[in-house]
């Protein structure tokens, strides 16, 4: 039995036409996370550079919130997860990829060194660390 031109013709066409929704779908994904990362990068931002004018009115080392810590939690394993995403993605921007991993690592290491400081001064130290990470972030991602 020989399949009609028209039944191939349109199932190639269905192929063809599914195939950049399917890349619009995953683009429209990334830019979704990528905004994001920038939004809560650039509330944390604020909260740091907060915590650090606090520091210099304040004697001795602020403990950072527990609130802050998940913030912190949740914006590097957001990077971490759109990292991977654009490393799977076929057509994804690697350079974009390779930042978002490093900060992903990144981010816990800078709020440990804040949240382990012995001295004030070693905690402003960390907090423009910090401060430096963030609003990097809110500037590369794009």
């Amino acid at each position: 039995m020989m399949v009609p031109r028209s039944v191939c013709l349109a199932a190639f066409m269905a192929l063809v036409l599914a195939v950049p929704a399917s890349a619009a779908e995953t683009m429209a994904k990334e830019e979704a996370a990528k905004a994001d990362i920038r939004q809560n990068a650039k509330a944390l931002l604020s909260e740091t550079q907060t915590y650090s004018q606090s520091l210099s009115q304040h004697e001795g080392i602020i403990a950072p919130d527990g609130d802050y810590a998940a913030a912190i939690a949740a914006l590097a394993e957001k990077a971490a997860k759109t990292s991977s995403a654009l490393r799977n993605s076929h057509d994804a921007d690697e350079d974009l990829a390779c930042i978002l991993n490093g900060i992903a690592q990144d981010l816990p290491r800078r709020y440990k060194a804040v949240a382990e400081a012995k001295t004030p001064e070693e905690q402003d130290a960390a907090l423009r660390e910090m401060s430096r990470l963030l609003d990097d972030s809110t500037v590369i991602v794009q």
